[in-house]
This record gives C-alpha cells, sequence and structure tokens, in this order.
C-alpha cells in the first residue's frame, strides 16, 4: 500500500502538471501536514526532475503569500481540455454538488467526494468562463431531513443486492418503540426526495413492499434467491406509493405533520412528488401532487391525529367525516352489553 508522502507527493506532481499554483497553507490544509512536510514533498519533486517554480502573489483573503507551479511549458494536463467542453464540465461540477447532497448520509459520501475531485482536477485553471470552486455556492440540491444511515447496515444490504441474496433485517418505527424481524429479498436502493429505499420482496406478507433504510437497525446477508416475482415493476410500484391512480386528475395535496410524527417523513417518501418544509418547532408541511383522495385520506387516519389535512378542503373533510364515523362506530361498540 502506498505510504502518505507518496500520495502526497503524487497529488501535489498532478495538480501541478494541471496548472494549478498551490500554497503552503492550500497544501497543509489539504493534507493535514506542517509547513515543513509540504517543503519535503516539493524538495522531493524536484530532486524527481520536477521543474517547480515559486513566486509570491497577492492574495485577496491570505494576503502575501508563496506559490509553487511549472510553466506553462512543463505542465501537461491529464485530461486535454479538448476532451471536455465547458458545459460538460459545469455539468460534471453541478453533479458533483448533487451528489454530495444525495449521498450524505451514506458512507459512499467520502468516496464520491474524492472521485470527484479528481475528476475536475485535471482542468487548468484560468480557462473557464466560471468558477468550478463557486458551484457549491451557486447550486443547491438541500439533503437536509436525511437521516443517517448505519455503515455496517448499508454495506450489508449493498452485498445482499450484489450477490443476489436474502436479508434477515429488524425493523424499526419512526419512535424507536417497536421492531419488527423479517426476511426480504432486495431488489434495488432508491432515493426518493431526502429517503433513501429498499424496494424488496418481503416474504412476511409475500409481496413487494419499501423499507427506508435508516429503519433497519440490523441486517444479516443470508442464502441466494433467483430473479424477482413475476408482478414486480420497479417504475410502478414506486409511482403508486398511494393515491396514484392511473388517468385521474392530480390535485396538490398540504399535510400538517406534528413534530411527534415528522420522523417518519424525514427518512421515508411516501409518494414520489413528496416535499417536506421544517418548522421552527420540529413540525412539517408536507406537500404531495395525487390522483384521487380516498387513499391519502387513510393514510392521514393512520398516523391517530399526529398528522392534520390542510389542503384541499375536500380532502379535510373527507377525513373529518371518517374519523366521525369510526368515533360513532367505537361508540356503539362500547355501549353493547
Amino acid at each position: 500500500m502506498p505510504s502518505a508522502r507518496y500520495e502526497h507527493r503524487e497529488t501535489v506532481r498532478r495538480l501541478l502538471r494541471n496548472g494549478y499554483a498551490l500554497s503552503y497553507a492550500q497544501l497543509t490544509e489539504r493534507f493535514g501536514v506542517s509547513r515543513r512536510q509540504v517543503r519535503r514533498v516539493l524538495n522531493a519533486l524536484r530532486e524527481d526532475g520536477l521543474p517547480v517554480r515559486d513566486r509570491f502573489e497577492e492574495n485577496e483573503d491570505a494576503g502575501r503569500r508563496k506559490v509553487f507551479f511549472l510553466a506553462p511549458g512543463d505542465q501537461a494536463p491529464e485530461i486535454p481540455l479538448a476532451d471536455l467542453d465547458q458545459r460538460e464540465i459545469l455539468a460534471l461540477a453541478v453533479a458533483a454538488q448533487a451528489a454530495r447532497s444525495a449521498l450524505g448520509p451514506t458512507p459512499l459520501a467520502g468516496p464520491a467526494e474524492a472521485a470527484f475531485a479528481k475528476l475536475l482536477e485535471p482542468v487548468a485553471p484560468g480557462v473557464l468562463s466560471f468558477e468550478v470552486e463557486a458551484v457549491p455556492r451557486r447550486w443547491r440540491f438541500d439533503g437536509r431531513g436525511t437521516a443517517q444511515i448505519d455503515p455496517g447496515i448499508f454495506a450489508s444490504v449493498r452485498e445482499a443486492m450484489s450477490a443476489q441474496k436474502s436479508l434477515v433485517i429488524e425493523y424499526t418505527n419512526a419512535q424507536g418503540t417497536r421492531s419488527w424481524d423479517r426476511k426480504i429479498d432486495p431488489y434495488q436502493l432508491v432515493v426518493a426526495g431526502s429517503s433513501w429505499i429498499v424496494v424488496a420482496y418481503d416474504h412476511y406478507f409475500q409481496d413487494v413492499v419499501h423499507f427506508a433504510l435508516p429503519a433497519i437497525r440490523e441486517a444479516q446477508v443470508g442464502e441466494p434467491f433467483f430473479g424477482t416475482v413475476d408482478r414486480y415493476d420497479a417504475e410502478a410500484h414506486l409511482r403508486a406509493a398511494f393515491g396514484a391512480f392511473e388517468g385521474e386528475e392530480t390535485r396538490a395535496v398540504e399535510l400538517a405533520v406534528s413534530a411527534e410524527a415528522a420522523e417518519s417523513f424525514r427518512r421515508t417518501s411516501y409518494h414520489h412528488t413528496q416535499e417536506i418544509e421544517a418548522q421552527d418547532d420540529g413540525a412539517l408541511v408536507v406537500r404531495y401532487e395525487v390522483a384521487g383522495l380516498e387513499e391519502i385520506a387513510g393514510f392521514v387516519l393512520s398516523f391517530g391525529g399526529k398528522v392534520r389535512a390542510s389542503e384541499p378542503e375536500a380532502l379535510r373533510e373527507m377525513v373529518a367525516q371518517r374519523a366521525r364515523r369510526m368515533a360513532e362506530a367505537h361508540g356503539d361498540a362500547s355501549a353493547e352489553p
């Protein structure tokens, strides 16, 4: 395995050959080492025959500083600029920013960050109409509210999917007060909104369902399974999370979710149109575009008063009417001898 000193030297070599001017501060921060160690790396490169030059320059933030660079004739970009046009470079930089948000709760966040940095480094500075470093400030992909995913669970799910093996999992509710053991055959990992979801065949229900990945507390890889069930259609399954009756006109729905129930919505996207807006008191405003109100009315009632229908009025009336009928039915039952 290459030593840290070797990796530092090769990284600096690559950056210099791609046209970067590097300061002590940049290199000490990047590698987490002292100025003396950076000086050793630069001297080693010079001893290897790399003509590293230095100069002083004024920097708006850091003031006067020494930077190290190669003359244009000594530079040799690893990826010629002709291979990437400006829009392709911008698309790559924006994709990197989106990946930071999507992969944030997973163990892949760090490797993805490093991979995109290596892809973008060969682009020589000063030749673009935009600053690659400015992309995170100008393009925002909001991953807030995403629950962290246990690295061990993530690795087990990934292994089971790759090898087509079953998983025995312990799955908990949002409050962590109840748990269930399930044997599942994982088909897909899906990012829906801010939720990471495992789409799997559940042997208990004998059907394809989805599980919020952060709610899986234990996962043991089991024996191989063979293919997916015949009736499974990935697109149709995700599209029909609830209330997606084909051919019906969609309607905007807004729900007021109490702080007590908020975690369920942060970790699970119940429909592909789900949008959540955090409130100062820990509650959420959740919005959907759904076809039909029947199923979502039952969905609201399933939270037992912790979720309230705000819009449209027809949904509020439907929920209220069902709640009254339920109360009357339970009242009648309690009155019987």
